[in-house]
């Protein structure tokens, strides 16, 4: 009796609340897997193909088993944003690159534009359904030198060449795949 009464007493307080909106609509949302020579090749040892968000940045392997994780579900056409359930506050991330450097795709911060001299636009898909920045697909996906351990690459723009003393592997390609229901390959 006690818990209908809380429950009543909390509906009842709660009626001129702004409506709660949803984290993303699924009909908008897609996730990435990833392909190519270079990727069968590594990521079949590492058990998984999904991109996964973590710690500020898009990553491939065994990190999607670790709590701080969880599936990057994007969202948009010629930008894309992302919505961490991790981040407080909560609020879209727009996913971006440095045009002509070479180094991890970044988010910004919820609520916050991204850095200066970033690119957020241009970004969209090609016909075989492969993640392209303005026709472009130079994402390449390097070994974490921080965190060996836990046996995977983050996504990095290459767009001024390959760092020296970085392991990365650069015949990959971001595929869109639907939604959830491609998040456990």
């Amino acid at each position: 009796m006690a818990i209908a009464a809380a429950v009543r007493l909390f509906t009842a307080s709660s009626v001129g609340a702004a409506p709660l909106r949803a984290r993303q609509s699924t009909a908008e949302t897609f996730s990435l897997v990833v392909n190519g020579t270079d990727a069968t090749a590594n990521f079949v040892n590492l058990g998984s193909f999904v991109v996964s968000y973590a710690e500020d940045a898009a990553w491939i392997g065994r990190i999607k088993q670790e709590v701080y994780a969880e599936p990057l579900l994007l969202s948009g056409t010629d930008g894309l944003t992302f919505q961490s359930y991790h981040i407080d506050p909560n609020g879209y991330q727009n996913l971006y690159i440095v045009p002509n450097a070479t180094g991890p795709v970044g988010f910004s911060t919820p609520h916050s534009f991204p850095p200066a001299s970033t690119q957020t636009t241009g970004f969209g898909f090609s016909a075989e359904g492969v993640l392209e920045i303005n026709g472009e697909n130079n994402f390449i996906a390097c070994n974490s030198t921080d965190n060996p351990q836990i046996a995977s690459y983050q996504v990095w723009w290459n767009g001024n060449g390959l760092l020296q003393g970085m392991e990365c592997l650069t015949d990959i390609q971001l595929i869109q795949a639907a939604g959830c229901g491609s998040l456990f390959g």
